[in-house]
């Protein structure tokens, strides 16, 4: 490794005096709930202001833009899941990181040419984490942030022009680690970053780095008989000791040959040596965290099993023990499943012994592959004392329940996701035969144990349902065919409830399909979710859906515009603007239907900032 060479400060010098003292004032006065908005010119450079209870307003900023922000080390599949965190508002005015019990992460572009990272707390105070000098006008932040267990902390990156740094930041003192202080600056990929209470993993130029408890980045050598690139997405088993890792490998220009065929696959420890966990090279994808099917590699919670899937003319499963190493099992193996499977994903084990998986089809009723590919089955499959699997059709769509399972399953599967408890996978597919071919679905099945059988929640549908995460429920929107409807196509809006032994749908709102609903924010309590619906006339309506009752209230005109974002603070009072052009936005307060009042805000265009 070179020697280390000088690098730009993590810490740019400081802000403007006013802006500066501005925001200390904000994030340390008093114990009033708050909430920030974003007032100025769309597209532009935007002013902070943070309204106070009664609707007192203090402008505490100026020069901020908000920049897209990412999560890493997340499965789309938890994104509804309760308790961790999760990246929202991707594509809209307000792209944030949610942290539960700590607040929303912005990362932001400042006036005085650096990129920070926000923290508004659950009080609506927002703070500056870090700020670093942007170089050749590339944001100095990465866009992916890791937060670490329990919200403690969050990991960043720096651009390589920037200093080519990883931080450790502490959420609740702002204290930072810098823990690359002792290597080159390295162009980190913010994809692959890791952390636990154990240690912390992360790749730049094809190197796998790790930091051990003394805080010091190094390089994990990987005993390769070729030059070794580490890609970057890790899997990170949930005791925080081990990540699993795919390697390819290098070119003499330093430039990546990855023939997929030829890679190889290990699990890296806190500390030690890496250990191979696929025999030999082949094509292992890595875990795939942003595919609505995957993940596609994954470690059982203690890091004692893999499992992980490798293509040999079709995707094969494998599960493999690694503490102490034993030979590999073939899960899709002939005769409990037949050549035509394909498709494989959504791995999770449910103990360090059973695992959870979906397995497709690359031929079913007689299409070709590149029409069905998709088609498949929910499985868990237990390795029993002598390590042979004892595999069950979870789904069982084919009415196969045990092996072999020589029938293909009669729905194509789009994707799998955990419910708010993660006691169930809400999964939407697609039906390929039948009466129903062509429609959508959304069922239910549970992911705790290996029990078979399926909760039909919805079907019939024109398009894959959405579902979008609302504290406790999830709050499903879906379009159907309906005669009585302008159209003759209905909008339906669900809340989805896990009170009972398995998930259960209460309708709140049906619509015409003209009307398109977004702009969801959940209160801090979890009771309430604001959204807004637009007509196809173009017009807005804010409305709030109690999820108690099911009962939807409007709040403010039918007619006109409302801000592009809208926010509750901590005390759940929503927080909103109106108006009849994006430049002219009236600000105000709601607590329910009948109490609200306009905040002191200027008129201007402007985005409350949810937390």
């Amino acid at each position: 490794m070179s020697p280390r060479r000088a690098r730009r400060p993590t810490t740019a010098p400081a802000l403007a005096v006013g802006v500066l003292a501005a925001l200390l004032l904000a994030s340390a006065g008093a114990r009033a709930q708050l909430a920030p908005v974003l007032l100025g010119e769309p597209g532009g450079p935007l002013d902070l202001w943070v309204v106070r209870p009664g609707g007192d307003a203090l402008p505490v900023a100026q020069g901020v833009e908000l920049l897209p922000v990412g999560l890493a080390g997340v499965p789309v599949r938890d994104r509804l899941r309760q308790g961790l965190p999760v990246a929202l508002g991707e594509g809209t005015s307000t792209p944030r990181v949610a942290v539960p019990g700590v607040g929303a992460l912005y990362r932001v572009r400042l006036a005085s040419g650096m990129t920070g990272l926000v923290l508004v707390g659950v009080n609506g105070r927002p703070r500056l984490l870090l700020r670093v000098a942007d170089v050749g006008g590339v944001p100095a932040l990465a866009e992916r942030l890791f937060v670490g267990p329990g919200g403690a902390w969050v990991l960043v990156a720096t651009s390589l022009p920037a200093g080519g740094d990883v931080l450790r930041v502490d959420l609740a003192s702002g204290a930072r680690d810098v823990l690359t202080s002792a290597t080159p600056p390295l162009d980190v990929d913010d994809v692959s970053l890791r952390s636990s209470a154990h240690g912390t993993w992360f790749t730049a130029d094809g190197e796998l780095f790790r930091v051990d408890g003394a805080g010091a980045a190094t390089a994990v050598r990987i005993p390769e008989d070729e030059s070794p690139w580490a890609l970057p997405e890790l899997a990170l088993d949930a005791s925080g000791r081990f990540v699993a890792v795919v390697v390819t490998r290098s070119s003499a220009g330093n430039g990546v040959e990855d023939d997929v065929d030829k890679r190889t696959l290990w699990r890296v420890p806190v500390a030690g040596p890496p250990l191979e966990v696929g025999k030999g090279k082949g094509d292992y994808p890595t875990p795939c965290y942003d595919h609505p099917r995957g993940p596609f590699l994954s470690l059982s919670d203690d890091g004692s099993h893999a499992a992980f899937r490798r293509t040999e003319n079709t995707q094969e499963l494998f599960l493999r023990r690694l503490d102490p190493l034993d030979d590999e099992t073939h899960i899709t193996e002939a005769p409990t499943f037949y050549n035509y499977i394909d498709n494989v994903g959504v791995l999770g084990f449910l103990d360090e012994r059973t695992l959870f998986f979906a397995a497709g089809d690359t031929l079913v009723s007689g299409q070709a592959a590149d029409v069905m590919i998709g088609a498949g089955e929910l499985y868990a499959g237990r390795l029993d004392p002598t390590g042979d699997p004892d595999m069950l059709n979870v789904s069982a769509t084919s009415g196969l329940l045990t092996p072999p399972f020589e029938a293909p399953g009669t729905v194509h599967l789009l994707e799998a996701t955990l419910s708010p408890s993660g006691a169930h996978l809400l999964t939407a597919a697609q039906a390929l035969d039948g009466r129903a071919a062509g429609t959508h679905a959304l069922d239910a099945v549970r992911y705790t144990d290996a029990v078979s059988g399926v909760t039909p929640l919805l079907d019939g549908l024109l398009d894959p349902p959405r579902l979008v995460a609302a504290g406790a429920h999830v709050l499903v929107e879906s379009r159907r065919l309906d005669a009585t409807a302008p159209g003759g196509v209905a909008r339906d809006l669900h809340l989805l409830d896990e009170d009972g032994a398995a998930p259960a749908l209460r309708l709140v709102a049906t619509v015409p399909a003209g009307i398109a609903f977004d702009r969801f924010v959940v209160a801090p309590a979890g009771d309430r979710t604001a959204l807004v619906a637009r007509t196809a006339a173009g017009d807005e309506q804010l409305l709030v859906v109690d999820h108690a009752s099911g009962v939807v209230t409007a709040v403010g005109p039918s007619t006109g515009l409302v801000s592009p974002g809208v926010g509750f603070s901590a005390d759940g009072v929503l927080h909103f603007g109106f108006g009849a052009t994006p430049a002219a936005f009236s600000f105000g307060w709601a607590l329910d239907g009948a109490t609200a009042g306009p905040s002191a805000l200027p008129v201007a265009w402007g985005v409350p900032l949810p937390y």
